[in-house]
């Protein structure tokens, strides 16, 4: 593989001032403080592969006003990649879309250390800038070399997205008959029974220690490795399911009353809830089965898909990876054992790909259709294909469904002891107080409990913590660390949104949103390609997934749909 790396540096107000890129085959940098000379540059090479720490930023800067050279290609709102057009075989991919660090992070695993440089509004380029954005785009590639190098050694191949170089090993190596045998229509049906993960506050107020915080270990690539799934060889519409058996049903559902943690969820005011009373929903057979034996009544059946036949698919797949990730754990080997994690719990969420494709072409010869939109020489278009050859949806539903029941036994255990509280959870993490009792031994087996500790001092429990949203909590513990939980906001300022509700910061213009707002008659103010502009982010919303109680307890809410 051709690996290449690039990376700007601009003044933080739309300004870029240097241009560069890195090839590992040659060991060279080819800078540029002026776009034109960059572009003239991309525009001769052929047959690379080019990665960026944050590719839109970098592409941003990189094609401003020349838009149109590219195309770009999206899941929803995240750019995946960008090629040239006209034939160049030149295309550009983001690190993020495989690994969540940051340059530094990168820098750190492969011992070549991020330069540090105080960043102004200055567009003059000194050695010490240029020295600082060639070590960046260093740090990329030689990261991305020692990945692609890491996944070669195991049999897998660096793809677009960690998703896709998963699912190319399971692939190739483990399940060489993938098949789709199913309608879009019966696929349709599935997404809409696909779930995600399960959180939910049940303790609103401050509250004092001892706080205990538990994860499961690999929770996904426990649930493709120790359930059965629904062999897709043989399969059939039906009325009157055979819940013992595999299948996705259309349901209407009548939940027992007094449950204070509900099995099913059910979407409710754009939101994921698990609630009493009645509504309609898809389900796997495996839910309603257990949601039977909790006192759940299925009223009737709009619609099944059942499967007589049942596979293990996972199996191999998830011993030989989870083998592989703890000896080189135990061999302090960090690259390795950070590989093994991700192709481990990237394979689940492939199954359920959406076949609806994104992207951004110039408009120039290009045919348009309704629903096109048009940004000046590029035309923002949305399609539906087939779905993939393996994106039958059924089998991460499934996994999803396993997952939430694991969580599930975890959370009622917690319930049925005496003097304990629970107080949160989300997807795999239950936290708890008790008297001082830990309720799950800290073990380092797949798909049993591990314990979270105090990062500083190593305590196996919290002194304090207090839950507002899913995903806006604070944590303290007695040596003094506090952390805060605050999903939407950088995390310098987490701490001023969790105690106040409100958070300003600086982010930069995306594409997309300022050629949309730039072509909007009603914005008079044009916004310039990543300028870091100050953006105010308040919290205008109550927690309603649960009922909240004056006492803090929570209880479930009450919904009645047909």
């Amino acid at each position: 593989m051709n690996i290449w790396a690039f990376d700007t540096e601009d003044n933080g107000r739309g300004k870029p001032y240097l241009y560069n890129f890195y090839s590992v085959k040659f060991d060279r940098h080819y800078t540029f403080t002026e776009q034109t000379e960059a572009l003239d540059f991309v525009c001769c090479l052929s047959n690379v592969d080019i990665w960026c720490c944050n590719l839109e930023y970098d592409v941003n800067n990189l094609f401003r006003d020349h838009y149109a050279l590219c195309i770009y290609s999206y899941a929803d709102s995240r750019l995946l990649s960008c090629k040239l057009d006209k034939g160049f075989n030149v295309k550009f991919y983001d690190t993020m879309n495989h690994w969540h660090m940051s340059v530094k992070d990168m820098g750190e695993r492969i011992k070549l250390p991020k330069l540090e440089m105080k960043h102004t509004a200055s567009v003059k380029v000194t050695k010490k800038k240029i020295e600082y954005c060639r070590r960046d785009t260093e740090i990329v590639a030689r990261f991305v070399t020692s990945m692609d190098e890491t996944y070669d050694s195991i049999g897998a191949k660096l793809k677009m997205t960690i998703g896709s170089t998963t699912m190319d090993l399971f692939e190739r190596i483990y399940y060489k008959r993938m098949k789709n045998p199913f309608t879009m229509d019966q696929i349709d049906f599935f997404h809409s029974g696909y779930y995600g993960g399960r959180t939910e506050i049940f303790y609103t107020k401050p509250v004092k220690g001892p706080i205990f915080y538990h994860d499961v270990n690999s929770l996904y690539p426990y649930c493709l490795r120790n359930f059965d799934y629904p062999s897709l060889d043989v399969f059939y519409n039906t009325l009157k399911p055979k819940w013992e058996l595999f299948g996705m049903a259309d349901v209407a559902i009548v939940a027992p009353k007094g449950l204070n943690i509900p099995y099913l969820p059910a979407r409710h005011d754009n939101k994921l809830t698990f609630p009493l009373g009645s509504w309609r929903g898809v389900y796997t057979y495996f839910e309603v089965r257990e949601a039977k034996k909790l006192g759940y009544t299925v009223k009737k059946v709009y619609r099944a898909v059942e499967f007589p036949g049942t596979c293990a698919p996972f199996v191999e797949f998830v011993d030989d990876i989870y083998k592989a990730r703890m000896k080189a754990k135990s061999k302090k080997d960090e690259m390795l054992t950070l590989s093994y994690k991700l192709l481990m719990n990237n394979l689940y969420g492939k199954f359920a790909q959406r076949n609806e494709v994104t992207k951004m072409l110039p408009l120039d010869g290009y045919d348009l259709k309704t629903g096109d939109v048009i940004f000046a020489d590029l035309v923002l278009t949305k399609t539906k294909e087939e779905y993939t050859r393996y994106a039958n949806c059924i089998w991460a539903c499934y996994c999803t469904a396993y997952a939430r029941h694991t969580l599930y036994q975890g959370l009622s255990s917690v319930q049925a002891t005496p003097n304990a509280i629970l107080l949160y959870c989300d997807t795999d993490s239950i936290l708890y107080r008790t008297n001082g009792r830990q309720l799950f031994p800290d073990s380092g087996t797949l798909g049993q409990f591990k314990t979270e500790t105090c990062p500083v001092c190593k305590k196996h429990y919290f002194d304090y913590a207090h839950f507002k949203q899913p995903k806006l909590y604070t944590l303290c513990c007695d040596c003094g660390k506090k952390s805060y939980k605050a999903k939407g906001v950088p995390s310098r300022v987490a701490k001023d949104f969790f105690k106040t509700g409100k958070a300003s910061f600086r982010r930069p213009h995306k594409l997309r949103e300022t050629l949309r707002r730039n072509l909007s008659p009603k914005n008079k103010r044009k916004l310039i390609p990543n300028f870091w502009d100050m953006h105010e982010k308040e919290m205008t919303t109550l927690y309603t997934k649960r009922k909240t109680c004056k006492n803090g307890t929570t209880k479930p809410i009450t919904i009645s749909e047909s």
